[in-house]
């Protein structure tokens, strides 16, 4: 591991949060680290005021700016569909935020582009 000074904190938050922000660089091929994971586990009101972004996630300055960038875009929402579609099996219909028949679980049909 490399040394605390050298690192970039990009997320501060609870244990599992964090590990779930690590998780997310990891795949997108960014080595991260957690700092204060321990004591953040144990006793986070020590670590900070009420325990609020006791655990952190760092990366190499290098990485930090695609890191913020990699999580900035976790936190868009796709768009939402609205609506229903028609299971082209049993004529179902199905509300528009599912892929797949409630009851016959045929795979919703890939839309047509113009």
């Amino acid at each position: 591991m490399t040394d605390h000074d050298d690192l970039n904190i990009v997320f501060a938050g609870s244990v599992f949060d964090a590990t779930l922000v690590k998780n997310l660089l990891e795949s997108a091929g960014i080595e991260s680290f957690l700092l204060d994971e321990q004591m953040g586990r144990l006793i986070p009101s020590y670590i900070s005021a009420f325990g609020a972004g006791a655990v952190k996630v760092a990366v190499r300055p290098a990485d930090a700016d695609e890191s913020r960038e990699v999580l900035s875009a976790s936190r868009e929402s796709p768009p939402e569909e609205t609506g229903s579609w028609e299971c082209p099996h049993c004529s179902e219909a199905i509300e528009a935020q599912f892929g797949a028949c409630w009851s016959c679980q045929t795979p919703r049909p890939e839309k047509k582009h113009d």
